[in-house]
């Protein structure tokens, strides 16, 4: 049986490292690739999340506008209703 030669195994060495080193520098660029990538959707999640949270504080001061607005409301029509009703009791009254 033939050993191969120390330059045979070398050369062959060569080789399969001038065919690993591009593959594996184009690995790396697609592992750079997808982390910037992740770095770009994490950063859209995190203003996703802050518009979220402020979106829900213009609901909560709206709901509250709203709630005063539906009391000041409420108050203003039993005003009327009593005085409508004043009304009616002064006018019946005068007709006796």
């Amino acid at each position: 049986m033939c050993r191969p030669k120390k330059q045979d195994l070398e050369e062959e060495s060569v080789c399969e490292r001038s065919y690993q080193e591009p593959q594996e520098n184009a690995l790396h660029a697609m592992i750079l690739q997808q982390q910037i990538e992740l770095e770009q959707l994490l950063q859209t999640v995190e203003n996703l999340k802050n518009d979220i949270i402020q979106l829900h504080d213009q609901e909560q001061k709206l709901i509250q506008r709203l709630t005063l607005m539906k009391q000041s409301q409420s108050s203003i029509l039993c005003d009327i209703y009593s005085f409508v009703s004043n009304k009616k009791v002064l006018v019946f009254g005068m007709n006796d």
